[in-house]
């Protein structure tokens, strides 16, 4: 079997020997490169095939590792501590709790925790509370998984990545915020924002009252301060108004 010499040593190998020595070198070579490069992520949503698939698809990455998974706030945070992940993948909701009520407590901790929301649909009050808690992106649900790769990557740099329609959202909250409409809004105490809610719900004067536990004549009260406040002409005025602001989950 023919023989060959290390370099600058002059001890000998076989073929086999320096075949092997290559090949591990090489392989030493590709994981030092993934450990070095690696984003580590942790995904969360309620639903365990979502978080299957994306679980999937991120592992087909040489420069990624899933090192956790949450169905939960809590499970979120758990998984947050003990992975210390550089990005979560996250859905906006998880079992009807917001995932921002969460954001600042685990940015408190480690800042560096890069958030990418993801949404099934794109209500204003996600995605406004969502950036304001802290996240660095956000995409529709039904978005490519190349625009999600693109999203990991581009906030892992630290640079912050709306997707196109995210985008539109954004610029029609500041017009509408720089024309005056719905600053308004800021004036309206909680139980105005409650009755409001409510009757963009759906809800009779008598289911109000009960679920508010004041009285028919004091919804009325609040109805009609609410339309002076935000000058409607109409009960359907105030319910185009709490779809806009993201204060009912009810379609324009």
């Amino acid at each position: 079997m023919r023989s060959h010499a290390f370099p600058d040593t002059g001890i000998r190998e076989s073929c086999t020997q320096r075949v092997s020595r290559q090949y591990f070198c090489s392989r030493t070579a590709i994981v030092r490169g993934v450990i070095e490069m690696s984003i580590r992520i942790v995904i969360a949503d309620d639903l365990a095939l979502v978080r299957t698939g994306l679980k999937h698809l991120f592992e087909l990455q040489p420069d990624i590792e899933i090192v956790g998974q949450a169905g939960s706030n809590e499970e979120l945070l758990n998984a947050v501590a003990a992975a210390a992940p550089s990005v979560v993948v996250t859905d906006v909701v998880m079992k009807d709790r917001q995932v921002a009520e969460i954001i600042p407590q685990i940015r408190a901790q480690n800042p560096a925790i890069k958030f990418i929301a993801l949404a099934a649909t794109l209500d204003r009050r996600f995605v406004i509370g969502m950036l304001q808690a802290g996240a660095s992106a956000f995409l529709p649900k039904d978005c490519e998984f190349s625009e999600l790769l693109h999203a990991v990557r581009t906030v892992i740099h630290g640079t912050a990545y709306l997707s196109p329609a995210v985008s539109d959202v954004i610029v029609q909250y500041h017009y509408e915020k720089r024309d005056g409409n719905g600053s308004n809004g800021s004036s309206l105490s909680p139980r105005e924002k409650q009755v409001l809610q409510l009757l963009a719900d759906d809800r009779s004067t008598k289911e109000i009252a009960e679920t508010c536990i004041i009285s028919k004549k004091t919804v009325e009260t609040h109805r009609a301060h609410l339309m002076q406040k935000l000058n409607a002409g109409s009960v359907a005025d105030l319910v185009k108004y709490a779809v806009r602001e993201g204060l009912t989950t009810l379609q324009q």
